[in-house]
């Protein structure tokens, strides 16, 4: 069981699940542990550097999350020892206490996504922050594998929350959708989509919705088998960038498949890339073919 949104910096008084505990530090300690989100440090290490981040909270700041690991890790050789962090409502706290105190900050509106990678016992996380508007840089930490997953998990809820609740927008069209759709806007086109893809025996079927979709507009299910779909309703002929998109949002969302969808064709630079990393392409005459037909059962 996960134990978050442990601790404000004005409720003193507040020591959820922890017994006999005497400092914020000690606190923050027991519920990391519990998590299994601790290793390769000792249990005062882990106290004095948790206790340092709850004294550079500032006022109503929560943490939602606190863990432990190797800090710009490039290699076990590589890297600048052990580090302690804070997700809070609004900042990524950074602290390595080693008698000379270090520390930073980072606002979350900073952090544009946060990936994994897994090899054998260690993930390694890797924070993609832009700095001064224009600078961006990498952080990685590595932690075990177990807890690499949850952090992921749990960083992406809080910094693209609207992914995770379901959609609201019902689409446009309740019967058969029109063939109009060259005179849609992108969200129009979406929608549409979307209930041509049910119409087609697609279920669980969601429009993203919004930022933060990391190129993937609908994700859909159809005979055990998960899509991540790009829809692209242009003017002229899809190019490859479409293509390393939804590669890249397909494993994002963890889907067994990417497509884009558009109501043009692609270019051959397109289709190249789409050969070579396995991505779908279903064209102008795929989505007319879906239209005429709402029982195929082609999905390629």
């Amino acid at each position: 069981m996960w134990i978050f949104n442990l601790f404000k910096k004005k409720d003193n008084s507040t020591h959820a699940h922890a017994r006999h505990v005497s400092t914020k530090g000690q606190e923050l300690y027991y519920l990391c542990a519990k998590n299994g989100f601790i290793e390769g440090v000792s249990r005062g290490w882990a106290i004095n550097n948790f206790e340092v981040i709850s004294k550079i909270l500032q006022n109503d700041e929560e943490i939602s999350l606190h863990f432990i690991g190797l800090h710009n890790y490039a290699s076990e050789t590589k890297n600048d020892g052990f580090y302690a962090y804070a997700v809070t409502n609004e900042r990524m706290l950074i602290v390595q206490d080693d008698n000379l105190v270090k520390k930073d900050a980072i606002m979350l509106s900073q952090i544009n996504d946060i990936q994994i990678a897994t090899k054998g016992i260690w993930s390694v996380l890797t924070f993609d922050v832009t700095k001064f508007d224009t600078i961006r840089e990498k952080i990685r930490v590595r932690v075990g594998v177990a807890a690499g997953e949850k952090i992921v998990q749990k960083m992406r809820d809080i910094l693209f929350p609207e992914e995770n609740k379901p959609s609201q927008e019902k689409p446009p069209y309740s019967v058969s959708p029109p063939k109009d759709f060259d005179s849609m806007s992108g969200g129009e086109f979406e929608c549409y989509c979307a209930e041509l893809l049910e119409i087609n025996g697609f279920h669980k079927v969601k429009v993203t919705n919004g930022s933060g979709d990391h190129g993937v507009d609908i994700l859909a299910e159809k005979e055990d088998i998960t899509y991540a779909i790009q829809c692209k309703c242009y003017s002229s002929n899809i190019g490859n960038k479409a293509v390393q998109e939804i590669f890249s949002g397909k494993d994002f969302y963890k889907r067994h498949v990417g497509v884009v969808l558009t109501n043009q064709y692609f270019t051959p630079a397109a289709k190249e890339a789409a050969e070579r990393t396995g991505i779908i392409l279903w064209d102008r005459s795929k989505l007319e073919s879906l239209i005429e037909d709402p029982a195929a059962k082609e999905t390629a």
